[in-house]
Order: C-alpha cells, then structure tokens, then sequence
C-alpha cells in the first residue's frame, strides 16, 4: 500500500513525502526479512530522489538498493534449485543488478558535477529569490493601494447616483405639481410664491441630474445623442424658462444675436439645455441688480464654430479661482451662502468637450464674470438623407394608466398627461394591473422601471404576452441614466422627469 501510494505521487511529481514512504515501506520489507522487495522500494525511491535532483541521496540509496538485492539474488540462487520459476527471477534480478549498477555510475557522475556547481547555484538562487521577494512584495502593496483607490471611487460613484437617483423621483413630482399649480394661480401673490418654489424644486432637480450625469462621466459613460437642432429657438426656449426667476430678483435677461434664423447644428439637444440652463442659472444667482447679457454668434475662422457668452452682474471671480471654477466640487467665494454642490460647471465642461468644443471664463470689465463656449457647427444632413420627424401627436381623449410606487412620480405623471387632456389612472403597484387594464382599456402603460414588488421590464412583458388582444403602448420609465434600448416589448422608454412634448413622441 505504501508503495502504491509513493508510486502514485512519484507519477505526477516526485515528492519528498512520496520518497519517505518508499522509504518506510523498505523498513517493513526489511523487518520481513524480504531483501528484494526492499530493494525494489530503494530503487524508486532513489528513482524519486533523481527527480528531486538529490542526487547524492538518490546515490546512497542506490547503493543499499545493490547491497538488498544482491542479497537477495544470493538467497535466489541458494534456492534455485526449488524451482525454475526462481531461477528466472534470479536472472532478472541479475538484469536489474546490472541496471542499477549502470544508473549508479550515472548518478556518481552527476553527483560530481552538482558538487562542483552547487555553490554557485546557490548563490545565484539566494539573490534570485531575494530580487523576487523584494518585487513581490513591492507589487502586492501598490496592487492593494490600487484596490483601495478603486474601491473608494466605486463607492462614491454609487452613492452619487443612488443618492441623485432617489432624489430625481420627488423632484419630479414636485416640479409637475409646481407647474400645475403656477398654471392655476390666480393671485399675483400666489404666483410668486409659487414660482420661488418651482424654482428652488427645479435647482434640486437640476442638482441631483448633475450629480448622476458626473457619476456617467466619471464611468466613462457619458454619451451625446446628435440630432439637428435649431440653436437661436434654443436660445430663446431657454431664455423664456429663465425669465421667471430673473424677474423675481429684479433682473432683466438681455440678448445679442448675429445668428441667422433657422441656423440647425447636429448637437445634443437634451445635454446643450442642460449646459445653457447651468450657464443661465448660475448668472441669474449670483446677479444681484442690472441685467445679464447673452450672446451668440457665428465665428466663421478658421472653420464655423458657434459662440455663446452668458454675461452676468455678480461679484466676478477671484484670480485664483479663475483656473479652478471647472473643477468637481469647486465652489468659490461668491458661493459659500449660495446653493448648489459645485457639479454644474464640471458637467458642463465635459458636455461642451464631449461635443468638441471648449468652455473658458474671464472677468467683465467692472464687475460680473464671462461665461462663454464655442462648438463646431456641424451642419445636419442633407433632407433626403436623413429626416427627423417630429410631430405633436393629439394626446386629447387618450387612456394612460401609470404605475409607479412613488407618489410623487404619480402625481407628476399625472398633472403632465391631463395637462394635454388625457385620462388618467394610477396604480401604487402591479396588484390588480391586469383587472384594471380590462377595465380602463388604456391606450398606453406607463411603468416604473424598479417597483417595490415586481421588476417594471418584466411586468410589461408579461402585460403584451396576457393580452395580445388589447395591445396598449407599452412605455418604461426610469431614472437610470443613461436610458436603457427601446427593445420589444417596449414602444419607448421615459427619462424622470419628462415633459408632454416626449410623451407625445412616443405615442405618435
């Protein structure tokens, strides 16, 4: 059994464990008075040892291995007569003598020559190992410091969009109830007390968007989404959402434009309203009497390029804060009782850059600060090649049943759709979806993408496969960024929050 068990390991490498029990098994063999089965047991031992490269044991052994067998082939030989079976086994014994003799003489030779080269061997293994060790362990404490850094950033990334994500579902809400109500109000005093709550909703919707658009950016995973765009009716959609929160501080928004109506550019229209509104937004809170210029125009050398400067009438900027106003969490002086987070300007830089553009700042002459970017005018397709249509669809009379688990996001959904005339139920969950759906007969769903008690993909999913007779359109909603594909069974896919003119795109 020992033998089985050394030859085993000998077999897939030769071990010293392996050697030790050739070895015990020789002792039990010699304890049983059997000199050629202890022989056999040296001999792969010392087979074992030559793999090791002990060649010096290996030797030894091999010599007690000779001493075994000739013993033993003494004891064949007195007792062959008994039998010719014996006296084969003798002569083979013999043949094995012979070989063991011959791999004695191998192993002197190769035990003569490690002797002469094991000092240096040694040595040169020592440093070796020593030069490894030192690597290793240099390797492993910069690896363990990169995981640490790694794993520091992935937490502060996810806590950012967690954090902006539960954020975005009540800012939602509470900016399409704002609006509702600022559309009702009949006071002026009601008025402006509901415009200073729709504007501070809109700095928190702004601020937790910003914070997910920098934790996209700091993933690698900021996209731009081109798409023709007209730049001076931009300007002006910008400037009219503007408007309220300047004249509630005694401000006046004042335009320049030497831009051509009907200029289009292949921008992305979505993230260039996200940089206009910080650019706007930033001069309005600071500005504290006159006016804020904006202006735009074409800059035709050495290749066109559109320009927009937002000039407010702040306190300017320090001259050191100038190299830094771009910088993630950077806020200056002008800041510290203000509000925001520091974010706006860095997720604008890299909107303007992702575009191929650049952003710079400067102090006005007097007091204030200059804002101002340039992009690259790409022209948009040639019409034949590409057409975007885009059309209002009549929203008016239309069944929408919304199911989300927060109220505010309902309550949102809600205003925007009967805002364009349509019917409206919600559900706070999948329970009782399907009854509702036999009874209301919407025209479309729109779900929630994370429910508290059911996956929002699957649930409509499971809606298009139930009812293949009544097949509403099928929207999701999410505050993921960015926006997942518009995959079967989808008919589109809403971001929070969402305005009419989306909706109706999607159910044109």
């Amino acid at each position: 059994a020992l033998e089985a068990q050394a030859k085993a390991q000998c077999d897939l490498q030769p071990t010293e464990a392996a050697v030790e029990q050739y070895e015990r098994a020789a002792k039990l063999y010699e304890d049983l008075n059997l000199p050629m089965e202890r022989a056999t047991a040296l001999s792969k031992a010392a087979e074992c040892l030559t793999g090791l490269g002990e060649y010096q044991r290996a030797y030894q052994l091999s010599v007690a291995a000779q001493a075994s067998d000739k013993e033993a082939v003494e004891r064949r030989r007195t007792e062959a007569a008994a039998s010719l079976n014996v006296a084969y086994q003798s002569e083979q014994r013999q043949r094995q003598l012979a070989q063991a003799e011959a791999s004695t003489e191998r192993l002197r030779a190769e035990v003569a020559a490690q002797q002469r080269d094991r000092l240096f061997w040694i040595l040169l293994a020592l440093f070796a190992f020593g030069v490894a060790g030192w690597l290793w362990v240099r390797i492993r404490s910069r690896d363990a410091q990169l995981r640490v850094v790694e794993a520091a950033q992935r937490a502060r990334i996810d806590l950012l969009a967690l954090t902006s994500h539960e954020i975005r579902n009540p800012a939602h809400g509470l900016v399409s109830a704002l609006g509702a109500l600022r559309a009702r109000a009949s006071d002026p005093a009601s008025a402006r007390l509901l415009n200073s709550a729709a504007h501070a909703a809109d700095l928190i919707s702004r601020l937790s968007t910003d914070t997910l658009d920098l934790s996209l950016i700091e993933q690698g995973r900021l996209s731009i989404e081109r798409s023709p765009v007209d730049l001076l009716e931009l300007l002006e959609e910008i400037i009219q959402l503007e408007q309220p929160a300047a004249l509630d501080k005694g401000l006046t928004l004042r335009s320049e434009w030497s831009l051509p109506r009907g200029t289009e550019a292949m921008v992305d229209r979505q993230r260039l309203s996200q940089v206009l509104l910080n650019l706007f937004g930033n001069a309005i809170r600071y500005s504290k009497d006159g006016e804020i210029l904006i202006r735009s125009w074409i800059d035709e050398e050495p290749q066109p390029r559109w320009r927009v400067e937002v000039v407010d009438c702040g306190p300017g900027l320090a001259p050191d804060e100038l190299s830094r106003v771009f910088d993630a969490y950077f806020r200056g002086s002008a800041s510290s009782r203000g509000v925001g987070g520091g974010l706006g300007l860095t997720v604008t830089r890299r909107i303007i850059e992702a575009h191929g553009g650049h952003i710079e700042v400067r102090n006005a002459s007097g007091r204030g600060a200059i804002f101002g970017f340039c992009l690259p005018l790409v022209s948009p397709p040639e019409a034949g090649q590409t057409e975007v249509a885009q059309a209002q669809t009549r929203l008016r009379g239309q069944r929408l049943l919304v199911i989300d688990d927060d109220e505010f996001v309902r309550t949102g959904a809600r205003l925007i759709a009967e805002s364009a005339g349509m019917k409206v139920r919600e559900l706070a969950d999948s329970r009782g979806l399907f009854e509702e759906i036999r009874a209301f007969a919407p025209h479309a769903l729109l779900c929630d993408r994370h429910l508290q008690d059911a996956d929002g993909l699957e649930l409509l999913a499971h809606v298009r496969s139930l009812h293949p007779g009544h097949q509403p359109r099928l929207i999701l909603m999410t505050g993921d960024l960015p926006l997942p594909e518009v995959e079967p069974p989808l008919d589109g896919v809403l971001g929070k929050p969402f305005s009419v003119e989306q909706l109706a795109a999607i159910l044109d």
